[in-house]
């Protein structure tokens, strides 16, 4: 009993810490060649009799992954997935092969066979992850190739099709309402996006450039560098604004359109004013302003689609705009915490769901490809939260078990099962509709 004592102190003094490295993949991950020469050996001896034997060739592939062997991991999965080619953990590993020789097309085309992997499969969600890793990695490469040379698009035409929509600027003073500006511009972008005649910027690919420019809020759409935004996003159009929430919860909408061409214009746009429950209906007005100033004619499908409200209920958009705030400094943990509380409020926002999923994704295979792989060798091995708090422990130093029962040894692979092996995956499911 006094055991469990003083695991219950050492857990509360070190709580912090370890909710800290709770936020990434913290199981070390051997990486000593040596450490796996039988398996190494065994899988070779199998190969040796069956060249097409697919579950030792990724297996073998994974092991020269997580040995830091990618150019031999990857002949190894690359033939592997020649003879089993919907087996995920064969497409897990091969992407971060692929991504470690340089191939990141190759590897973004793995990963992105996520929609194909079953739910019920862990790699589905590391898949997800990887692929959003990459793709908002490509972005911010991108955006800082297009500032590199900037003087270049300098003169570049921009389409007047194409509409970026910005953050609103929060102007009050009461702080609990200042993501609504995220959420308000993230519903704006969902709501134009249903306009045929419309393409919108992408929010990642938007927020990079904000990021690479490090502009004030304020300066998103002003004369001077509405142009250069514009450019680099090839938008001919820009909506920005502000809006803020008084103490008897009145709320005030006012929105910018900037148009980008041989000069900038910024028509005029009636903004919106009611009380804060009003929100959702104050917004599709809005929206509907925004097209009038676009002068875009809707189809009675489109109208219908725009004047859709995700959700009513106030305390829920608060917490997805938490998260989109979250999300976009790269807080991927606690957005999907806040996306997470939005959905228990509202379980029929589906926005906030999607972005859940994503978040979940991200938190687990995000950052190096080693992080990845430690996320798959805890998903597989079937650890618990316990355990890992334990692992966690051990790791900065103490050896004390909070666990009731005595820690389990790890998994160890073996020729004729894999820790992170799976059973067969059921029919796969249609693929989801990717929303950045």
């Amino acid at each position: 009993m006094w055991i469990r004592g003083i695991g219950s102190v050492l857990c509360a003094a070190f709580l912090a810490v370890i909710l800290a490295a709770c936020s990434s993949p913290s199981v070390s991950l051997e990486e000593d060649p040596a450490a796996y020469e039988d398996q190494v050996g065994r899988l070779q001896a199998r190969l040796s009799e069956r060249p097409d034997d697919a579950k030792a060739l990724r297996d073998l592939g994974a092991i020269y992954m997580r040995t830091q062997r990618p150019a031999r991991a990857y002949d190894a999965l690359k033939k592997a997935f020649s003879y089993q080619p919907n087996d995920p953990k064969t497409l897990f590993y091969l992407g971060l092969a692929s991504e470690s020789v340089g191939k990141r097309q190759a590897a973004l085309r793995m990963f992105k066979k996520y929609g194909e992997v079953s739910p019920a499969s862990d790699y589905r969600t590391l898949m997800e992850g990887r692929y959003e890793w990459l793709v908002r990695t490509q972005v911010k490469e991108d955006m800082r190739d297009l500032l590199a040379r900037e003087r270049e698009i300098a003169d570049q035409q921009v389409s007047e099709r194409v509409v970026a929509v910005l953050p609103l600027e929060f102007q009050g003073a009461d702080e609990q309402y200042k993501p609504l500006g995220r959420g308000l511009a993230a519903m704006v972008t969902t709501d134009l996006a249903n306009v045929s005649r419309l393409k919108i910027v992408e929010r990642i690919r938007l927020q990079a450039l904000l990021d690479e420019l490090e502009l004030a809020q304020t300066e998103y759409v002003d004369a001077s560098t509405a142009p250069r935004v514009g450019r680099m996003l090839g938008a001919g159009r820009l909506v920005g604004g502000s809006y803020y929430v008084t103490t008897d919860e009145r709320l005030r909408m006012d929105v910018t359109l900037a148009s980008i061409g041989s000069s900038v214009q910024f028509p005029d746009i009636d903004g919106e004013s009611g009380q804060l429950r009003d929100l959702f209906r104050l917004q599709k007005q809005l929206v509907f302003r925004i097209i009038d100033g676009l002068d875009v004619q809707l189809t009675p499908r489109e109208r219908a689609k725009i004047e859709e409200v995700p959700t009513e209920n106030l305390q829920a958009f608060l917490a997805y705009c938490r998260g989109l705030e979250d999300e976009d400094r790269g807080d991927f943990g606690a957005a999907e915490r806040h996306y997470g509380r939005s959905q228990t409020l509202d379980p029929g926002f589906e926005a906030p769901r999607q972005r859940k999923s994503k978040m979940e994704g991200l938190s687990a295979a995000g950052g190096s490809p080693q992080n990845a792989m430690a996320s798959a060798t805890q998903a597989q091995s079937g650890t618990t939260s316990i355990d890992l708090l334990d692992q966690r422990l051990r790791n900065m130093g103490f050896n004390v078990s909070l666990s009731p029962e005595p820690s389990r040894e790890p998994a160890q692979e073996s020729d004729t099962a894999s820790p992170e092996a799976l059973p067969p995956p059921p029919d796969p499911p249609p693929s989801d509709r990717s929303q950045n």
